[in-house]
């Protein structure tokens, strides 16, 4: 999964101060199309696109591009309104646009609807949970055309891929991807999260992917302390002060609350892992995310923050099968090919 931040699609500035929730967060999605026919669409022109809906958003009264995501056709996510801000896509439905994240699939009529594409949509609506709509529910349009609503309303069944929307039963959804982990969740994510919070200070218990009452208590005790509200749910805001925490190296202390802004954190301590050269006997939480980066593409590493001999044998595989230099280090290439 690839998420670019704002300053990572060259946003505009808003022109105006947004409005919050209605109801203090989303209480569900709705999901739409560009509503243009775009072809084969390069994905080395998906941001130029991005850049140009914003301005003709803004060009047209809006304080900024009325989306709070977008979503090309290649499964890179695009960061559009902040997401704890109303949007402004659901056709003048001022009730709407205060209930529900709205986000984009760059398609139209007659454009192809890659898996990809899809598994981002639905990783989208499960991280944001509650009723997930289409543009069609809360307003008269066609949009999102057919196919696309028929997805989104079949629970976004993707073939050999299982949804991350709850189950009527209510138990908790895989994490697939998505920056949503609770109790219940596991799996390589849930790694990662262990890890970065023992490097914090805050010991989850054994760092066996399983999100049990243990890693509960340590991430409702790194909320406590970062002054952010104590759920037990690591999700965006959660995962943006712990990795202001890991860039500024204060483990177990008040200090991760002066993280002003989450999504940049997350976007920093990206950045920073990007320019850092690892290479065997290299340790710490870059070494992590190369590791949980490396099981997406099918590795099956502990995400332990060692760079031993198994994620050095996977950084070789992985060069060699996108023709990178094998060297086994993990530099500008590597890190721009598994990380756009």
């Amino acid at each position: 999964m690839t998420i670019v931040f704002r300053e990572g699609w060259g946003a505009r500035l808003p022109s105006g101060a947004y409005t919050g929730w209605a109801r203090g967060e989303p209480v569900g999605s709705v999901n739409h199309w560009e509503g243009v026919h775009i072809g084969n669409l390069d994905h080395g022109l998906c941001v130029a696109r991005i850049r140009g809906i914003q301005n003709y958003h803004m060009n047209n009264g809006y304080i900024d591009i009325a989306y709070n995501e977008i979503i090309c056709p290649h499964g890179v996510r695009y960061v559009g309104r902040p997401r704890n801000r109303r949007s402004a896509a659901n056709g003048g439905n001022a009730g709407a646009n205060g209930l529900y994240y709205a986000y984009c699939a760059l398609r139209g009529p007659g454009d192809e609807f890659p898996k990809q594409m899809k598994i981002a949509m639905r990783d989208v609506a499960g991280e944001i949970a509650g009723q997930t709509l289409v543009h069609s529910d809360v307003n008269a349009t066609a949009c999102p055309g057919p196919r696309q609503s028929e997805f989104v309303r079949s629970g976004f069944q993707v073939v050999g891929f299982a949804s991350t929307l709850p189950a009527p039963s209510g138990k908790p959804a895989g994490t697939g991807g998505s920056l949503i982990l609770r109790r219940g969740s596991s799996g390589d994510r849930v790694r990662s999260l262990q890890t970065w919070l023992e490097l914090v200070g805050f010991s989850p218990g054994p760092v066996d992917g399983d999100f049990g009452p243990r890693t509960e208590k340590a991430v409702r005790a790194f909320q406590n302390s970062a002054g952010i509200q104590v759920d037990g749910i690591a999700g965006p805001e959660t995962f943006g002060h712990l990795y202001g925490a890991l860039i500024t190296a204060r483990p177990g202390t008040a200090t991760v609350a002066n993280v002003k802004n989450p999504l940049r954190a997350v976007q920093k301590f990206i950045a920073g892992a990007k320019n850092t050269v690892l290479r065997k006997g290299s340790r710490g939480a870059f070494v992590v995310l190369l590791q949980n980066e490396l099981n997406q593409e099918g590795a099956k590493l502990a995400t332990d923050g060692d760079f031993g001999e198994l994620t050095d044998h996977a950084v070789r595989d992985y060069q060699r099968s996108h023709r990178l230099s094998v060297d086994g280090i993990v530099g500008p290439q590597t890190w721009g090919r598994l990380i756009p």
